[in-house]
Order: C-alpha cells, then structure tokens, then sequence
C-alpha cells in the first residue's frame, strides 16, 4: 500500500466528480485493520515506511521505539551517485546516465541521455514522491526554492532552512536558542 486515506482525504478526491466513485480499496482501514482519522496536518500518508500495528514490537508503544534500522534504497545510491556527477564529480564506476537510466528501467522507462542536474532532480521526485522531506532538501541545497513558494506562502532561507529545535532541546541545551536567534 503506497498511499495511506484519511475520511477528508477520501472526500477531497471525491468532491471532483471525475471521482466520485471510487475503487473499494480506497479506504481509511488498513488491510491490517489499523485506521487513520483525519488530521489538520495531512489528507494522505505515505505508505512507505507505514508498520501495521500487528508488526509492532510488544511493549514498544512510545514514538520511534518500534523504528528499529533506516534503510537506504539502490536507487537513492544510484541518483546520489548522477547528482554528484552532474555537480563535478568524477567516477570510473558509472556514468550519470547509467545511473538513472538503471532507476528509469527498473519502473519500465525510456533512458534518456546527456543526463543534467535537472534531469537528476526530476528523477528523484519521481522516484520519492511520497517520501517527505527530499525534494526540500534537493531543492535548498542547490538554491532552487522558488518552487517552495505557493498559496501567498513564500519560502526564506533565514527562517525557513532547518526545522526548529523542539522545546525540550531547547531547555537541555541553551545553545540552540542563541543559535536560532542569529
């Protein structure tokens, strides 16, 4: 399951009358039977890194405990490697062109050539979509944040780079609130 429905998500998609019926899988429930209400933060979740409450760990029930390892995608390493490349890197391993042309082909894509940052970028918000965060990252670090403005909402490097520090952090370790005020 890639996408996760909240009830206002659900009904977001069927407001559009092209939708208004919709395949019996979309639905709020889990094939495991968890259920997700509606948040004020999200109408979709990305099903990606979703464990079922019935692969949970007894006894772990506190934020993050059942998150037990991280795991890095090939594919991730594969457009890290073309990122790289196209910014100067050099590699005898594999061209920049190899490398997304092996994710392209995996999903069944037409390879392209003369592989450049755009290409590489476009590739991985494709390839990670649903995964939050990665396309901010990508767009900062190569100053490309106009894309971040929408809505009246404007994206600003001074205030909106890093997340803020949580408040527990803040009491442990004052340093970050001078930091935050520079």
């Amino acid at each position: 399951m890639s996408v996760l429905f909240t009830p206002a998500g659900i009904a977001a998609i069927q407001s559009d009358p092209n939708y208004a019926e919709l395949p019996d899988w979309v639905s709020n429930r889990t094939p495991d039977n968890d259920v997700f209400h509606n948040s004020v933060r999200y109408h979709f979740l990305s099903g990606k890194h979703y464990l079922p409450t019935t692969q949970l760990t007894p006894g772990r029930t506190v934020y993050g405990t059942n998150n037990n390892f991280s795991i890095i995608r090939y594919s991730e390493v594969l457009l890290m490697h073309a990122e790289a490349l196209v910014s100067g890197a050099t590699s005898a391993v594999m061209s920049a062109d190899e490398a997304v042309n092996e994710v392209r082909g995996r999903a069944n894509l037409d390879p392209i050539s003369g592989v450049i940052l755009d290409d590489v970028l476009d590739e991985k918000f494709a390839e990670f979509g649903m995964e939050w965060g990665t396309r901010f990252y990508d767009l900062v670090r190569h100053d490309r944040t106009e894309e971040l403005n929408y809505e009246g909402r404007n994206y600003n490097p001074n205030e909106h780079r890093f997340l803020p520090y949580p408040l527990e952090q803040l009491d442990i370790l004052p340093q970050l609130r001078e930091h935050m005020q520079q």
